[in-house]
């Protein structure tokens, strides 16, 4: 019966209207809506790459090896167990519109298969202005290849549709504009716009020497009955000391997964932020409102109402505002991504798939839930436990008591239920363990700067005016919420500032890390026979100063102490040396700034066998020390030994 009598007061009560829990509701409200509003775009985008995985990635299977093309058996081995195999080689060059006197800018090349079965794209389709077909684009015409660019580049050079270009001193002719280039997000970063060209114009041109940096792609499409699985494994079995790197459509695009889900983590812990700090706000407003019913709940104990009909009444009334502000929170939420997106359309490199997803939804619909659970249990279970003399009593004197136990262990598992909640919202837990670390120290830290603002307003000699002693009085009084005040303020400061530390101090860093003579330009790929007639060009220019030259090789980590790269585990921080291709140099002496943590620098003249001095923060990453190998996929078929670790250079 109790049950039935506690709806039927809360449905009264509520007839009165929503005075009091306006902020109850746009505090839940805005911090749920925060909350699933990220969580539906993270997984709009993340959808987006799944479902067009094969057309971002361009393949079904994709090996990408750097600087030497892959082995002629190794090609004819994908070529014997697939439909097709595509090859794309990129660099980057150097394009001039029409002769000598032509304007010239730095290109993104992209040699590509343009006819035949293994023509470019194997998956998705390329879009051209005017619209041709490919083979025609790139094709080869009276002895001149085709190309096809950026609209950037035609502003660039001042290019037209017909013009010819130079590339390496070959002509090229400019046949067409990419509109849209379907696996363009695999390559995002870019020092200059795309110039596509057929793998036959590449080599025409002769850019592709020993020693150039060239990026070489083969793109495999598989059978229909085939397993990328198997069929990667069986690539792995059978060349193992190949010295390449296997993307498959899971992992088409494995740094902007990265991205978005350290962003949408970000973004839900900062949602979180201020649905904990609204929840301040919610405790606040659940106390207030209950001290406006005080004579309504000593009326009903003192008519035989117990506890818990008072307690159940209120729980009612605000579990049901509270869901009504969840509710309102999901719909924003849902609607938010259509929002953003629109706004960005044309800033994403992909198309997000646009959907209901209900996940992220729930997610925010259990934030919203415990929060409001969490901070609104603590006065109902007051108003619960306090006699009906006592309500009154607590007019002119609050009396502090604690919940019962049981409220106690409520609140208690709604707040680990918040805590566990913030840990799971993303793959990072670190990142989520430290924010969950932080805002429990924030918001203790600020909770006691109130109790001490309360304490020595308290003990500050009585105010001669009155405006002044009735403020002191308000904010010292039994059951001011001048702790929750601080709380919140102080909380919602504390983002702000960090926010704006953190930019400053990227900022700072970036500004420290610049040396004193910084070079206004660095040039790159210059080859050995070039190097005479580049220092006269420079010493040619009035107020021009060539500061430094270090020669360079690119290459990329095969094994180190004899085990493959890829079955070493390594940090997260340390994993661009073993993945990724990477730029060494080679001198007799030692650098000025440079300071060895371990080892010695090779004496000057030295002819023994290889040796490598690594950066400290490299070695601490794959627990390396001096006397431990590396080998390296090009120009060093043996190990080379380290001998010395560098702690910094300037």
């Amino acid at each position: 019966m109790t049950a039935p009598l506690s709806l039927r007061f809360a449905a009264r009560d509520l007839r009165g209207g929503l005075k009091g829990f306006r902020i109850f509701l746009a505090c839940l409200t805005l911090g749920v809506a925060a909350i699933a509003g990220v969580g539906s775009l993270s997984s709009a985008i993340r959808a987006g790459i799944e479902n067009n995985a094969r057309s971002l990635l361009g393949a079904d299977v994709e090996i990408r090896v750097a600087s030497n093309p892959a082995q002629p058996e190794q090609v004819g081995w994908m070529e014997a167990r697939s439909e097709a195999v595509s090859l794309i080689r990129q660099l980057r060059a150097m394009a001039k519109a029409g002769g000598v006197a032509g304007e010239q800018t730095l290109v993104e090349l992209k040699a590509v298969n343009h006819a035949g079965a293994s023509a470019y794209p194997l998956y998705g389709e390329i879009s051209l202005d005017p619209p041709l077909p490919l083979a025609d684009a790139l094709g080869e015409r009276d002895g001149v290849h085709g190309a096809v660019a950026e609209a950037t580049l035609l502003a660039r050079i001042g290019v037209q549709i017909g013009d010819e270009l130079t590339l390496a001193g070959k002509r090229l002719q400019l046949r067409a504009v990419i509109l849209n280039e379907p696996d363009r997000i695999s390559g995002t970063f870019a020092l200059g716009p795309r110039l596509m060209i057929s793998n036959a114009g590449l080599d025409a041109a002769g850019l592709v020497q020993r020693g150039s940096l060239v990026r070489h792609k083969y793109r495999v499409r598989l059978g229909p009955e085939d397993d990328i699985k198997v069929w990667s494994k069986d690539l792995a079995e059978a060349f193992p000391e190949a010295a390449w790197r296997v993307f498959d459509v899971d992992k088409a695009q494995p740094s902007v997964k990265r991205f978005v889900d350290r962003l949408g983590l970000f973004l839900t812990l900062v949602g979180l932020t201020a649905l904990v700090i609204g929840g301040v706000g919610v405790g606040n407003a659940v106390q207030a409102y209950l001290g406006g019913k005080t004579e309504t709940i000593a009326t009903l104990k003192c008519l035989g109402a117990d506890g818990g009909l008072i307690f159940r009444t209120y729980l009612i009334e605000i579990g049901g505002l509270a869901a009504l502000g969840i509710v309102i929170g999901l719909a924003l939420g849902a609607v938010l991504p259509m929002v953003a997106l629109s706004v960005l359309e044309g800033e994403l490199p992909l198309t997000a798939d646009l959907d209901i997803y209900p996940e992220p939804l729930l997610r925010a619909a259990a934030f919203g839930a415990l929060t409001a659970l969490a901070f609104a249990l603590w006065p109902l279970a007051r108003a619960r436990r306090v006699p009906a003399a006592g309500l009154f009593r607590d007019m002119v004197s609050k009396t502090a008591q604690l919940p019962p136990l049981r409220d106690l262990l409520v609140i208690a598992m709604a707040t680990v239920g918040l805590i566990v909640l913030a840990l799971t919202s993303g793959e990072n837990v670190m990142i989520a363990r430290w924010f969950v670390v932080s805002a429990a120290g924030a918001m203790f830290t600020f909770w006691l700067l109130g109790r001490i603002i309360i304490w020595i307003l308290r003990a500050l000699p009585r105010a001669r005016r009155p405006g002044l002693r009735l403020a002191m009085a308000n904010l010292t009084r039994p059951g001011a919420p001048t702790a929750g005040i601080v709380i919140s303020l102080g909380a919602g400061l504390t983002v702000l500032v960090t926010i704006a530390l953190i930019e400053g101090n990227l900022d700072r860093q970036v500004q420290s890390r610049i040396p004193e003579r910084a070079p206004s330009f660095f040039f790159i790929d210059i080859q050995s026979d070039q190097a005479e007639a580049f220092d006269r060009a420079v010493a040619s220019i009035e107020g021009s100063e060539l500061i430094q030259r270090l020669p360079t090789l690119r290459g990329r980590v095969a094994t180190i102490n004899g085990e493959k790269v890829d079955h070493i585990p390594v940090e997260q921080d340390g994993a661009w040396f073993a993945h990724n291709e990477i730029g060494f140099t080679y001198l007799s002496e030692k650098p000025a700034g440079t300071v060895l943590s371990a080892g010695d620098w090779w004496p000057e003249g030295y002819r023994g066998e290889p040796a490598i001095s690594l950066g400290a923060h490299i070695a601490e990453h794959f627990k390396l020390k001096v006397g431990d190998t590396i080998t390296f996929n090009r120009y060093f078929p043996d190990s080379i030994r380290i001998v010395a670790n560098r702690r910094r250079t300037r």
